[in-house]
C-alpha cells in the first residue's frame, strides 16, 4: 500500500511540476488551456509515425545531453526512493519494483509531455529513464549486499575480539 502511495505521489508530482513549469513559460499568461494541445488524443501511441517515435540526436547539442543526463539521473533517483520505500524483504524483489516503478512514471510523464504545446514526449526519453532506474536500482541492490557482507564480517570480528578478551577457565 505504501509503495502505491509513492507511485501515485511522485505521478503527480511530476505531472504538476511539468505543467506548473509550462505554465510559467507561456506567454499567453497562467492558465492550463494555453500549455495544453486542443486537439490530441492517445492515438498517438498505436500510430507508429507519431513524433512520440521519432528520434533525436545528442551528437553536437551539450544543451540536449545535460537535460537527458538529467532524466537519467532523476528517475534513477526517484527508482532508489521507491526502493528504499519497499516494504519487501526480498531484494530482487524490491529492485525490480523500484525499476519499474520508477519507469511506469517516467512513461506516464513521456506520455504527459506529448500533450503540451512546447514539449515533445518521446519514447527515447522513456528508454533513458529505463536505463536510469535501472541502473541506480542495481546499484542500491550490489550497495545493499556489499553493506551486509561488510556487516557480517564485522560482527564475526566484534565476536572473535571478544572471545580472546574473555578470561579462561580452568
Amino acid at each position: 500500500m505504501r509503495m502505491a502511495a509513492v507511485i501515485v505521489v511522485s505521478i503527480l508530482l511530476v505531472i504538476s511540476m511539468s505543467t506548473l513549469a509550462e505554465m510559467a513559460a507561456s506567454t499567453d499568461g497562467l492558465s492550463v488551456q494555453a500549455v495544453y494541445k486542443k486537439e490530441a488524443s492517445l492515438s498517438f501511441l498505436t500510430d507508429l509515425e507519431s513524433s512520440f517515435y521519432s528520434a533525436y540526436s545528442l551528437h553536437n547539442n551539450l544543451d540536449l545531453q545535460i537535460r537527458k543526463a538529467g532524466h537519467f539521473v532523476i528517475y534513477g533517483v526517484i527508482a532508489l526512493l521507491i526502493f528504499f520505500t519497499t516494504p519487501v524483504k526480498k531484494l530482487w524483489e524490491r529492485g525490480l519494483s523500484g525499476a519499474a516503478s520508477s519507469t511506469l512514471i517516467g512513461l506516464i510523464d513521456e506520455i504527459h509531455q506529448y500533450f503540451l504545446i512546447s514539449r515533445s514526449g518521446r519514447i527515447l526519453d522513456v528508454y533513458i529513464n529505463a536505463a536510469g532506474s535501472l541502473t541506480f536500482a542495481t546499484a542500491a541492490c550490489v550497495g545493499y549486499l556489499i553493506f551486509r557482507k561488510l556487516e557480517i564480517k564485522k560482527t564475526a570480528e566484534a565476536g572473535a575480539h571478544r572471545e580472546k578478551a574473555l578470561p579462561k577457565s580452568m
